[in-house]
C-alpha cells in the first residue's frame, strides 16, 4: 500500500493512471500543466517525488522476512529504478534533455503509438483472463506486443527528440524487458521460450533509427528558461546528495 497511497499522493487519484496499461513515463504526465514552462518544471518535481516514495518503497521491502517476495516486487520497479537512476546521477544528460523534450512531446508520442499501446493491453489482459498456468500458450503474442510497443516508443521519441533519448528509451525497455524474462523464467511455469521474447533484449545497441529524426520536424527543447529549470534541478539534487552523504 505504500507505493499505491504514495503514487496517489503525488498523480492523484489512481482510476487516472492504474487501471490501463501506461508506461512509467507517461504515468508522470498525466494532469501537467500545459504551459511549458511549469509542465516542465511539474515534470521534473513528480519525477523527484516518485523516486524518493520508490527509495522507500524498496527499503521497506528489503526489511521484510520474505525475500522471494520481495525479490519478485523489487524486479516489477525495474523500469522505475531505472528512470530514477538516471535523475539521480543525470545520466545521458537526462535533467537537462531528456526531462525537457519528454515534458513537451511524450503526449505526441502516446498518441502516434496508439495502437501498439492497446495491442499491449490486449494481449497483457488476455494472459491474465487466461491464467497464469496458460503461460505458454500466451507468450509468444505477449513478447511481439512489447517487442511492437517498445520498438514504436524508440521511434517516434526519436524523430521528436534525438540520439539521446533514443539511447535512454532503448536502455530503458531492455531493462524492463529482461526483468519481466528473468521472473517468468524464474517462476518455472515456462516450457520454452519464444525467439520473440529474446529478439527484442539482444537487438544491439546502436539499431540506426535515428537517423529517421534528419526528415522530422526538431523543436528547440534547449531553451533558456529550460535550461534555467533543470538547472535549478539539477543544484537540488546535487544539494540532496551532499545531505546524504552528511
Amino acid at each position: 500500500m505504500i507505493w499505491i497511497n504514495g503514487m496517489a499522493d503525488i498523480l492523484g487519484a489512481t482510476d487516472h493512471w492504474a487501471k490501463d496499461l501506461v508506461t512509467p513515463l507517461h504515468t508522470i504526465l498525466i494532469g501537467l500543466p500545459k504551459t511549458s514552462r511549469h509542465r516542465i518544471n511539474s515534470f521534473a518535481q513528480r519525477i523527484e517525488d516518485i523516486c524518493k516514495l520508490n527509495a522507500q518503497f524498496a527499503s521497506c521491502i528489503n526489511s521484510c522476512g520474505d525475500q522471494t517476495i520481495g525479490h519478485i516486487l523489487l524486479k516489477g520497479q525495474t523500469s522505475w529504478t531505472s528512470i530514477c537512476d538516471a535523475y539521480r546521477y543525470n545520466t545521458g544528460d537526462f535533467l537537462s534533455f531528456v526531462i525537457p523534450c519528454w515534458s513537451r512531446h511524450g503526449n505526441d508520442v502516446l498518441i502516434l503509438c496508439a495502437a501498439q499501446t492497446e495491442a499491449l493491453q490486449q494481449a497483457a489482459s488476455s494472459l491474465v483472463d487466461n491464467g497464469i498456468q496458460m503461460v505458454n500458450e500466451h507468450l509468444d503474442d505477449l513478447c511481439k506486443s512489447v517487442t511492437m510497443h517498445d520498438k514504436c516508443y524508440v521511434r517516434q521519441s526519436n524523430k521528436f527528440c534525438g540520439l539521446k533519448m533514443h539511447e535512454f528509451l532503448i536502455n530503458l525497455s531492455r531493462r524492463s524487458f529482461r526483468a519481466l524474462l528473468e521472473l517468468l523464467q524464474e517462476s518455472a511455469l515456462i516450457k520454452h521460450l519464444p525467439d520473440s521474447c529474446e529478439h527484442w533484449a539482444k537487438k544491439p545497441s546502436n539499431y540506426n533509427w535515428h537517423n529517421e529524426r534528419e526528415s522530422a520536424q526538431r523543436r528547440d527543447i534547449s531553451a533558456g528558461g529550460s535550461r534555467l529549470i533543470i538547472s535549478n534541478l539539477k543544484s537540488s539534487n546535487e544539494k540532496g546528495k551532499e545531505r546524504e552523504k552528511i
